[in-house]
């Protein structure tokens, strides 16, 4: 898991996803499409599909083995994703690093 940030920020135009899975990837930011202008949660499943993984929502209690993600509310107030490992916070993709003030669901990368 590399960092990348994002690169645009807001409720309607940010790209916290984008930038959450290139870090989860491994991969340039500019290699990963706009999940949150084009497809949403959907597609984000099957890009990630392409990399042998399926996307499963969990419980906020859920802790899954290895990198995983968490959506909630930043603390801009808006939905938001970062990076988690072993129950804490690795990476927000926001520059500003402030995390989650709710955390709504687990998404978890599992290998198929």
């Amino acid at each position: 898991m590399t960092p990348t940030f994002q690169t645009r920020f807001g409720a309607k135009r940010g790209n916290c996803m984008q930038a959450a899975t290139a870090s989860f990837l491994d991969v340039p930011i500019d290699t990963v499409p706009d999940f949150g202008q084009r497809g949403g949660w959907g597609a984000m499943r099957e890009f990630f599909r392409g990399y042998g993984y399926v996307l499963e929502e969990r419980k906020v209690d859920f802790e899954p083995p290895g990198y995983y993600f968490v959506v909630g509310v930043s603390t801009q107030l808006h939905e938001h994703i970062v990076v988690y490992q072993m129950g804490r916070l690795v990476h927000d993709p926001n520059p500003q690093g402030r995390g989650l003030i709710m955390r709504r669901f687990v998404l978890w990368p599992r290998p198929s």
